[in-house]
């Protein structure tokens, strides 16, 4: 497309979003029917007048009362040769942007002296869009000049003609057959309509649709260079009546497809409300216009003839659709699928669009939301590419699944998504309606909160903390059921999206070992994929955790627990995110904490793994205190507000978890002296009780210790776990009832030594804590041992205890930049772990 072209189209949209009352608001669509068919290749507002000038011209034809008149048209350059009655008359139709000057004459009048040369019986017309300015505005105007004014045109139009050898007796012929004619388009344009109106006695409201069918018929013909007569005009006129009688007894009659209706909706609340977009909420411009979307719209609608918007719900999709349609299409023009259940539906729509393509117009037929009400969607689409018909489709990643056909083709897919110059433009129209909920603090704050992918419904929910997503929501899944969809499908949709609200994937193969499908798991998740959740390397997480809360509430009012679906979905979490998933679940809210403990135990007895369990361990821990924090999280805020970051930090001292004696007296000592600490020591007496990790630790080793049996063979031990697990005991002040058979098993020097010095440690700190006695007696029977495996393991070159003096030496390596000091620290903190 040539960069004037698009130029003129984009002037001619701008023009009809301002104003409906200039005549030419009608040739955008004038120009959409020769973009169409020529992409720009040709001179489009050259054939635009052009065309229109031949069809207001032809109606001659219906005041001539000889029926053998007619009218060659000489390709769509120019309409070349009109008989009426008997005499020709040749007729050259030019446009330019500017007035002509005399030297432009040339290429016509050297054209019609062709046409003298072989016959005598002719007249010769040129008609032009630019006013007449001086020598030709004379030369026009010829007869009524003075005699003077005549001879000296005369002379310098017999001089032109001698520049193209054109000889003076032609020049003088043609000059005396020559009537040069300027007409506006917008005079055509209207003496037309009038003319329409008068010859083919009709009312004024469908005069525009018969100039349209009448451009495009003119079009194929002077394509063929065909010769028209009156009959071609009268069947034009009679298979247009046919259409307008016809059309109430076709599909659109009957509900299926119907033009597009402006009028502009009184309730625009409900746009804001998140309800489905109408025609009317655009009309009433209540949106925010997307350029840079419309712009890539118009370039698929016109390059690949279907333009398919394809995204999760609530991303604008329909938004989009109308305001391209509103700005760019005329509204007589559109059309836009009701219903499309069956295939009987579909072939009557088919005959229906395939008689309307018959007559020539330009046509967009608009699909929204295309799923079950209009199934037979692909099919339709695929008969309006056959027969030229724009289309454009809004769709689910989850229907185009269902319902698209592979056969389709020549289509162009756009996934729309929200930029941060949109959400800004966004916000403000929301603001400007008094839609802001209170907490919002600005377009940039909802844009980077909702994080990625930023989706447009999930962000005007956080812009109104509105139900809008919820219901939608709500809807889809209930299609689930009444579709009678594989109950199957549900349950991964659950158990996704919970695992997505405590901020875990799932291990996809693991998670379909523990669920049931009717259906081929593939297509079962990728009907699902993109409009709930999504591929991540091998694992499944929600498509947003936003949408992701939703459907977690939706999916478990009344039945199921969501306690029994973490518990199930537990399997498919890998070891390495076990610990937020039991974390974030036990913080929630609504969660039976107990239930949940109960269910972590029945599959500790099942594993017998005590990495399982120390993993476990760790996300009760983390969970019990991130809800204690959120039971308590007025008195963190104030101390934040209060005295900064340090101030959360040193009041989660005063608040920890883990008895300690020393701490709180220094805390006691620090809030004597220092302001901020006895400012601290003044929330304290504010603290909400309630169990914290430590607690719920010790409900699930007390429960989990009586299936655990250290010496069963079945039971792998890492003596770094083991010394863990002992760790956990003393922090809950349990026992472990296997752990007097157990220890004379593990308390064997040369067996732990073959381990690594990481986990020695823990292992040493673990049993030191767990049962100090056991920690001395199992020092003094393999001291030896044990000094040499922290000698080799340390690379000490001495290492000895006298007295309870600990003595040790090293070598300090070259490279090292701190004097020892990193080296020493490191040999100090492992031997005060093992030793003291």
């Amino acid at each position: 497309m040539s960069k004037g072209f698009k130029s003129q189209i984009h002037k001619g949209k701008q023009k009809k979003r301002k104003s409906k009352k200039n005549i030419n608001d009608s040739h955008p669509s004038l120009d959409t029917l020769l973009k169409n068919r020529y992409h720009g290749a040709v001179n489009i507002r050259g054939i635009r007048y052009q065309i229109l000038y031949s069809v207001f011209h032809s109606f001659e034809l219906y005041n001539n009362p000889h029926q053998n008149s007619s009218i060659r048209l000489e390709g769509i350059e120019d309409l070349d040769y009109l008989n009426i009655d008997s005499e020709d008359e040749y007729i050259q139709v030019k446009t330019a942007d500017k007035p002509w000057n005399w030297a432009k004459l040339k290429e016509p009048i050297g054209n019609f002296a062709e046409v003298l040369r072989v016959s005598n019986n002719c007249q010769f017309s040129l008609v032009v869009n630019f006013e007449l300015r001086k020598d030709i505005k004379q030369l026009a105007e010829i007869n009524s000049l003075s005699t003077g004014e005549q001879e000296t045109i005369k002379q310098k139009f017999y001089q032109l003609c001698n520049a193209i050898n054109i000889s003076e007796k032609e020049a003088e012929a043609i000059l005396g057959k020559l009537e040069i004619i300027y007409i506006s388009e917008v005079d055509i344009w209207n003496k037309l309509r009038l003319e329409i109106a008068n010859r083919f006695n009709l009312g004024s409201h469908v005069v525009d649709t018969y100039i349209f069918v009448l451009v495009s018929k003119f079009l194929n013909w002077a394509e063929k260079r065909a010769s028209i007569s009156r009959n071609n005009l009268e069947e034009v006129k009679v298979s247009i009546g046919d259409y307008f009688a016809r059309e109430e007894h076709q599909a659109y009659g009957r509900g299926l497809i119907d033009r597009i209706s402006w009028t502009i909706d009184p309730k625009t609340s409900d746009f804001f409300e998140g309800k489905n977009t109408r025609p009317g909420q655009i009309a009433a411009g209540v949106d925010v216009t997307r350029e840079q979307w419309l712009d890539k719209i118009d370039r698929a609608i016109h390059s690949s003839g279907t333009c398919i918007l394809k995204s999760s719900s609530g991303q604008g999709k329909s938004t989009l659709m109308y305001r391209y349609a509103r700005d760019y299409w005329r509204e007589e023009d559109t059309f836009i699928l009701k219903a499309a259940e069956s295939v009987e539906q579909a072939e009557s729509i088919k005959n229906y669009l395939q008689f309307r393509s018959s007559l020539g117009l330009p046509l967009l037929l608009l699909i929204d939301d295309a799923g079950w009400q209009t199934k037979q969607w692909s099919s339709i689409a695929q008969e309006c590419a056959a027969l030229e018909i724009r289309v454009l489709v809004t769709v689910r990643h989850e229907d185009w699944y269902r319902f698209s056909r592979k056969s389709l083709t020549n289509w162009e897919v756009l996934e729309p998504s929200l930029a941060l110059d949109e959400a800004r433009k966004i916000f403000d129209n929301f603001q400007a309606n008094n839609r802001i909920h209170h907490d919002v603090i600005s377009a940039e704050w909802a844009y980077e909160k909702i994080g990625e992918p930023h989706l447009l419904m999930e962000y005007t929910y956080l812009l109104t903390y509105g139900q809008m997503l919820e219901d939608r929501l709500r809807d889809q899944i209930q299609q689930f059921r009444l579709q009678n969809e594989d109950p199957g499908k549900i349950e991964i949709l659950r158990r996704v999206a919970l695992a997505d609200t405590l901020r875990t994937p799932v291990i996809t193969s693991q998670l379909l070992e523990n669920v049931n499908l009717n259906n081929d798991p593939q297509d079962t998740l990728q009907s699902l994929s993109k409009e709930y959740i999504q591929f991540q390397s091998g694992n499944l997480t929600g498509l947003h955790w936003v949408r992701s809360n939703h459907l977690t509430k939706i999916l478990h009012e009344n039945y199921p627990n969501v306690v029994d679906t973490a518990l199930k979905t537990i399997y498919a979490v890998s070891e390495e995110n076990l610990v937020t998933f039991i974390s974030n679940a036990i913080s929630r809210v609504e969660f039976d904490i107990s239930k949940f403990l109960v269910g972590l135990t029945e599959k500790v007895a099942k594993s017998e793994d005590l990495k399982i369990i120390l993993l476990f361990l760790d996300g009760v821990f983390e969970g019990g205190e991130k809800y204690c924090f959120s039971v308590n999280r007025s008195i963190f805020d104030e101390a934040h507000e209060h005295l900064g970051t340090p101030g959360s930090f040193f009041l989660d001292w005063y608040l920890t978890a883990i008895p300690n004696n020393t701490l709180e007296n220094s805390l006691q000592i620090l809030a004597e002296y220092i302001e901020n600490f006895r400012y601290l020591d003044q929330l304290k007496p504010r603290f909400q009780e309630c169990e914290r990790g430590l607690d719920l630790c010790s409900q699930f080793l007390s429960n989990t210790l009586n299936y655990l049996n250290l010496t069963s063979n079945k039971f792998q031990i890492n003596f770094g776990d083991l010394g863990k697990l002992l760790d956990w005991c003393y922090l809950c002040q349990i026992q472990i009832n296997s752990w007097s058979k157990a220890k004379e098993k593990y308390l064997i020097a040369p067996d732990v030594i073959n381990i690594s010095l990481d986990e020695f440690c823990r292992f040493s700190q673990g049993l030191y804590r767990y049962s100090p006695i056991e920690h001395k007696s199992w020092f003094a029977d393999n001291e030896e041992n044990i000094i040499g495996y922290l000698k080799l393991s340390t690379d000490s070159i001495y290492l000895e205890i006298s007295e309870e003096v600990l003595f040790f030496k090293f070598i300090v390596p070259l490279t090292t930049s701190d004097l020892g000091y990193s080296e020493a620290k490191f040999r100090l903190d492992t031997f005060l772990i093992v030793l003291i």
